[in-house]
């Protein structure tokens, strides 16, 4: 099962993001208003301000933890460092792709 087949979205896989992020907020499974706003700054340079976070499930055994909600944001990331901290996962990357 590939990730856009479960959540109907295109993930973009991240070695380099620290969180996971998504504009969707219909994914949200569970979702929490920040205290405090953090501004976030994208590759592109531009900075963006975060007031949400939440789970999204994006495999019937996998589940994405404090997702950032980005409002506006185009992409939905995956920040490979983060599923592997959060969960007992091991990924593997090759030519063709990666599997968890």
């Amino acid at each position: 099962m590939q990730l856009d087949e479960f959540t109907g979205m295109s993930w973009i896989v991240n070695t380099g993001a620290s969180d996971h992020m998504s504009s969707h907020l219909p994914l949200f499974t569970q979702k929490r208003e920040l205290q405090r706003p953090i501004l976030i700054k994208l590759s592109d340079g531009n900075t963006k301000t975060v007031t949400m976070v939440g789970n999204i499930k994006i495999h019937p055994n996998i589940v994405l933890k404090d997702v950032l909600y980005v409002k506006n944001f185009k992409y939905d990331l995956l920040s490979i460092s983060k599923l592997l901290e959060d969960g007992d996962l091991v990924a593997l990357f090759t030519q063709k792709g990666f599997m968890v």
